[in-house]
């Protein structure tokens, strides 16, 4: 469909990687160049979404990072467990909006489980995430800029430290008829991929496997995609010297992170999916749910959680 340069899979810290996906999408806007990168962050890292306050934070311990993306949504926890994936696009009338991109890469991915073995798989383009036997095991969001768009995701690998999760976050609860389930319990219901790859790799230590594991996905979205077809690079000291302005403008800048100062403007996007009154400088939003169930609805997410007894 496009011409992509694939940028590899690597690791950076929290700063590194939030620039890096506003770059890719400034270059799709002005060099008409369509990207695809998958990534992990270095550290367990809380992503709050473009139009969220803060208060979803409970205490952050001296392991984790805190950042903001430029997505809409609500906060997620990236980290090592997890695998990422962003394309960016020039608009040259492939996708009409927004929800056409989303759920074209929603596809690809939910195909690539699908390759690699991994049964029940079901995209859920109303929920935008990807269920393995019904319950989310990835997601993902869509900023729709005036030039260019990017649809990013996450995947998680490996199960999550939840203990670590309920300290440093405020998880929410639903009732649902008369019995109260849990975002904590649903965080423990994820199915990791990994636990769904049990015969790939499986005399090689947990550290290694997860790497492999992490590769293979990678390898499986990219063939999907481009059937082998793209520009290799890969990110170096050039392109990390010139996420320097974002870098000081935004992603290394409190006034960011915490209070998503400076907001983007009408000059550079079209839309940007839950953000408070549609409004790119409107209030930031509280009480927000975890982000891979902020789309899921009641009926749904009873059965990716557990009853508080």
């Amino acid at each position: 469909m496009f011409n992509y340069t694939y940028w590899g899979f690597d690791s950076f810290p929290s700063n590194i990687n939030m620039a890096l996906e506003e770059h890719f999408v400034k270059l799709a806007a002005t060099e008409k160049i369509p990207s695809i990168r998958f990534f992990t962050f270095d550290k367990d890292t809380i992503v709050l979404a473009y139009g969220q306050a803060t208060d979803a934070i409970k205490k952050l311990d001296s392991q984790v990072e805190l950042t903001r993306r430029i997505t809409g949504g609500s906060h997620v926890q990236q980290g090592p467990n997890a695998l990422s994936y962003m394309f960016t696009v020039p608009h040259d009338g492939t996708f009409k909006h927004l929800t056409d991109m989303r759920n074209y890469y929603a596809e690809i991915v939910g195909n690539a489980f699908e390759n690699l073995g991994i049964e029940n798989v079901e995209v859920d383009n109303k929920a935008c995430g990807i269920k393995i036997d019904g319950k989310i095991s990835a997601a993902h969001a869509t900023f729709w800029g005036v030039d260019s768009a990017l649809v990013h995701g996450i995947i998680i690998l490996k199960p999550y430290d939840v203990e670590k999760i309920a300290s440093r976050v405020w998880l929410k609860t639903r009732k649902v008829g008369n019995k109260i389930y849990t975002e904590e319990s649903a965080l423990k219901n994820i199915p990791a991929v990994m636990d769904q790859l049990k015969n790939f790799a499986p005399n090689a230590k947990p550290a290694e496997k997860l790497k492999a594991v992490q590769k293979l996905v990678a390898q499986e979205i990219l063939k999907e995609e481009t059937r082998g077809k793209y520009k290799q690079e890969k990110i170096d000291g050039k392109i990390l010297a010139r996420l320097r302005p974002l870098l000081e403008e935004k992603y290394n800048r409190r006034e960011w992170i915490e209070k998503r100062n400076p907001p983007f403007t009408k000059k550079e996007v079209k839309e940007i999916q839950w953000v408070y009154g549609h409004k790119l400088d409107g209030k930031l939003m509280k009480n927000l749910p975890y982000c891979l169930w902020i789309q899921v609805k009641n009926r749904e997410f009873r059965k990716m959680a557990e009853p508080i007894e």
